[in-house]
């Protein structure tokens, strides 16, 4: 029986922005990986002293360009063009007025030539959106989280689920000096035991980036949250992903959700976050054992399981 109906895809729906001359091997990868649509966003750019209808000689290269790319991806989706003088405005329109599920990023020369920096980027993007470098060099790859707590880490969490892995290990590191369950990590705390196939720990140590990087050299591809509004410290959360990705050797993926954290996780706020923390579990579960009736057309086969479990039948009208 097929088991098509069942599998766990929150990411449907998926949108490459791609510049002309622009490689995003990483970006194309991850999609891939992730399954669903893939929609290529061309950002034809012209200079200022140039009309819009001076755009169609640049649109016409994108087309092409972007033709190429999706003969190499093999995904579904739709190919657009945009000219613009502004390319970055009209990715945050588009994003803004069609959100994809996710949003897939190159790490490497993107944002570089859409003239914002990274941490401007993630902090302007309305959307679910994924930071990639790096390639992979397994189709089952051993994954490594970091997490957190809060959106960016429930996120993390719903990307490394869906994505296929050999092994999906996961990290919460504390201070010695803290007390219990880090208070944005409780909604995950309770979720992380109900689902198998994630082997989770938590790590006591003082100097959590060099306990994530022993990690990332044991591993595939690592999946860390990005802090939608890093502070000005340099030693800042936003400051280590961006070291992970200019170092680490493995593909990375760094990711912010479309959900900003509570401003204090007490109270009402508390049981929010910790109510997105279950919907993880719940949307895996309901995907999971979500059945159609053409899965169970074979009547030979239901018979054999039935007989091979010694099942009776019982029929309610």
């Amino acid at each position: 029986m097929s088991t098509r109906s069942r599998i766990y895809q929150p990411f449907t729906d998926t949108v490459i922005p791609v510049l002309s001359g622009s490689k995003i091997p990483a970006a194309l990868e991850l999609a891939r990986l992730l399954g669903g649509h893939v929609h290529l966003v061309g950002l034809a750019v012209l200079p200022e002293d140039q009309t819009l209808t001076a755009g169609t000689v640049a649109a016409r290269a994108m087309r092409r360009e972007l033709a190429n790319l999706r003969r190499k991806l093999k995904r579904p989706g739709q190919n657009r063009v945009l000219v613009s003088y502004k390319p970055w405005q009209e990715l945050l329109n588009l994003v803004s007025t069609n959100p994809p599920d996710l949003l897939i990023l190159e790490w490497e020369g993107i944002l570089e030539r859409l003239q914002v920096t990274v941490d401007d980027a993630m902090a302007a993007l309305p959307c679910n959106t994924a930071l990639v470098r790096g390639s992979l060099s397994s189709t089952a790859p051993s994954i490594f989280i970091p997490l957190r707590g809060g959106p960016h880490a429930e996120l993390a969490l719903r990307l490394g689920l869906t994505l296929p892995h050999s092994e999906l290990r996961t990290r919460h590191y504390t201070s010695p000096t803290s007390s219990g369950v880090d208070t944005p990590f409780r909604g995950l705390a309770r979720i992380l035991p109900n689902l198998p196939e994630v082997k989770y720990e938590n790590v006591v140590t003082e100097n959590p980036l060099q306990s994530i990087r022993k990690e990332a050299a044991l591993c595939n591809l690592m999946i860390m949250g990005y802090p939608a509004q890093p502070s000005k410290n340099a030693a800042s959360a936003s400051t280590m992903v961006q070291q992970m990705l200019q170092e680490n050797a493995c593909m990375l993926v760094a990711v912010k959700s479309k959900h900003s954290g509570p401003v204090q996780y007490t109270g009402v706020d508390a049981e929010r976050a910790g109510a997105g923390a279950i919907s993880v579990l719940v949307d895996k579960w309901f995907a999971e054992n979500t059945y159609h009736a053409s899965e169970f057309d074979n009547i030979k086969e239901l018979v054999a399981l039935k007989r091979a479990q010694n099942l009776t039948i019982s029929l309610a009208l």
